[in-house]
């Protein structure tokens, strides 16, 4: 599953492939393992 909306966002903002991110929220996420998957 992919959280196209955060990820949408994450990409349209332009920054840094280095930045953090602090993911928020209740529950399983799978934001974190699309960044990884991006970070190539």
């Amino acid at each position: 599953m992919e959280p196209e909306t955060s990820l949408s966002f994450i990409k349209e903002s332009n920054i840094s492939k280095s930045a953090k991110i602090m993911d928020v929220g209740g529950g399983d996420s799978f934001l974190v393992d699309n960044l990884l998957a991006l970070r190539v």
